[in-house]
């Protein structure tokens, strides 16, 4: 098997990505050290992943089996209808393009890869889909936005004008802004010395909720460190917090998340390696025993256990079960949730999820 090839690499060497060009102002030595770590947990990015596929592949929305994840996409479809028709183009329309800039030589020092670019003459529009929830600057104060249309007119040498948009469907919001040729050239210029600043071994590190949050070096960094204690060394009497001064503290709390798994992770590799971490050690914490369903049901019901027993100890989840009527039937996914769904209204229950508290 090939070597896989990262995309943001050229030619084998990594480079900043426009979708983090913000992180690294406020931090330059964060893009040198989040190539010195691997993520330690699933992060939010596989979900939004999954979210970004379902609208590059226009997949029907029979087939997204999560009802969460439907309502999100079919958000996400109705504000793309708005946003492009007001903006009103009617040219080639490029999903998911990854786009260069390169210098005077023609050596790439960043890249970005937009959700959906649309290109008619002159003109281009720029969508971005935030999926999931989080607070995010508007359209006309976007900087990674800005970068998408920098790579737009460095790549597009006929468009002048650029209309941008950013979509967060889980939120029910969308803003909008417009930006022209003059602005991206000097914008690539900053963008060019930033993507050199970061590359040096001795760039400064700069610690804040925004460029900590993600950066995969956060529980390996002293400075990320001090700025937690710093930040939580304050006495705050919760009982007459102030509104303010709670949704500023709402803002450190993913970080500090974040630091502790990050923190329990590698206690856990040492500790599994046998590296002695003082005063801690591995608990036991016993067995899980679990059974093989269908080979369980056929001893049991032919012990004379009643089958509305045996279920009553087990637990259907819809997406298996449509995966598993989709192949009996030989239907589509979509087509098999809604023959299951209208088979079995009678003992299907729908509850609300409790409430979480996110950004606006």
């Amino acid at each position: 098997m090939g070597k896989v090839v990262n995309p943001r690499e050229w030619e084998g060497v990594p480079k900043m990505s426009g979708s983090s060009v913000f992180e690294n102002m406020l931090c330059k030595a964060r893009f040198k050290a989040s190539l010195s770590f691997k993520d330690y947990e699933e992060s939010d990015a596989t979900k939004g992943t999954e979210l970004h596929s379902y609208m590059e592949n226009d997949t029907p929305l029979d087939d997204i089996l999560d009802t969460n994840d439907q309502f999100i996409i079919r958000e996400c479809r109705r504000m793309e209808a708005e946003v492009t028709k007001e903006f009103g183009l009617q040219g080639n329309v490029i999903k998911e393009p990854r786009l260069w800039l390169k210098d005077s030589k023609g050596v790439g020092f960043l890249s970005g890869q937009i959700d959906r670019l649309e290109i008619s003459g002159g003109e281009a529009s720029v969508l971005d889909y935030k999926m999931l929830y989080g607070a995010y600057e508007p359209a006309p104060s976007n900087k990674q936005l800005q970068v998408y249309g920098s790579l737009v007119f460095h790549n597009y040498p006929e468009v002048q004008v650029i209309y941008l948009a950013l979509l967060q469907p889980a939120l029910g919001k969308w803003t909008k802004a417009v930006m022209h040729r003059d602005v991206s050239e000097f914008l690539i210029k900053r963008i060019q010395d930033l993507a050199e600043e970061v590359e040096q071994d001795d760039a400064p590190a700069t610690a804040g909720a925004k460029q900590c949050k993600y950066c995969k070096a956060l529980a390996h960094c002293p400075t990320a460190f001090e700025y937690l204690k710093n930040e939580t060394l304050e006495e705050i009497n919760m009982d007459n917090i102030s509104n303010e001064k709670l949704a500023e503290k709402l803002e450190l709390v993913g970080l500090i998340e974040r630091f502790g798994k990050s923190i329990k992770s590698t206690a856990k590799s040492r500790l599994e390696a046998g590296v002695d971490v003082p005063g801690y050690k591995l608990r036991n914490t016993g067995k899980v025993t679990t059974f093989d369903t269908v080979g369980a049901s056929k001893i049991l019901f032919g012990a004379n256990l009643p089958v509305a027993q045996f279920l009553s100890a087990t637990k259907i989840s819809e997406p298996a079960l449509v995966e598993a009527w989709a192949e009996h039937t030989g239907l589509p996914k979509g087509e098999a949730k809604k023959d299951l769904r209208l088979k079995l209204e009678q003992v299907m229950f729908q509850t609300d999820k409790a409430q979480s508290v996110s950004n606006a």
